[in-house]
């Protein structure tokens, strides 16, 4: 278990800004109160600070228990990624600003090729025009996953607006993890 680098840092922060944009700032102040960031295996855990403070000699699998998984480390030739966790997703859907309901109708057969069509929105909220990176809940504000607006154009007719969702990760699709 060590510490992040800078780079390492600078690589989260870059991720996360792409999901939360302005709101990062709120999720830091929250989250840096009481915890820390830690990398065991090219995996990074976010730990509580009394908690970790008071570990001498467990063992890893112990350790691993105490701690969320913010997501993983992979280091390549030219550069290092970070891919993010889809229950680490679920998380941060809670400083989300950019929210997407589906209606009630909604269901898995929808998703056609990873798209989700405007009329199957119940509700969206678009606050912060600099992402368009949106979390998708069902009716029951139960998260479902994390979607990209594509294809946004406006009807002159009494329809409104239409658009795709494509879905970065959620429940429906293979359990993978998500990469900006």
């Amino acid at each position: 278990m060590r510490v992040l680098t800078k780079l390492e840092i600078h690589l989260i922060v870059k991720n996360l800004y792409k999901i939360l944009g302005l709101r990062l700032n709120t999720f830091f102040k929250l989250l840096f109160k009481s915890n820390t960031l830690r990398i065991i295996k090219n995996d990074i855990f976010i730990f509580n600070k009394v908690i970790l403070s008071e570990i001498n000699e467990f063992s890893h699998s112990k350790i691993l228990s105490l701690g969320i998984k913010l997501g993983k480390l992979y280091y390549g030739f030219s550069k290092v990624k970070v891919k993010i966790n889809f229950f680490f997703l679920d998380f941060l859907s809670k400083f989300s600003v950019n929210r997407l309901w589906l209606k009630n109708c909604f269901s898995k057969k929808d998703i056609f090729r990873n798209r989700i069509n405007s009329k199957y929105v119940s509700l969206l909220t678009y606050f912060d025009r600099s992402i368009n990176i949106f979390f998708i809940f069902n009716f029951n504000s139960i998260f479902l996953g994390i979607g990209k607006l594509k294809n946004y154009y406006e009807y002159s007719s009494n329809n409104g607006t239409s658009f795709d969702i494509i879905l970065l990760n959620s429940i429906f699709m293979k359990p993978v993890n998500f990469n900006l």
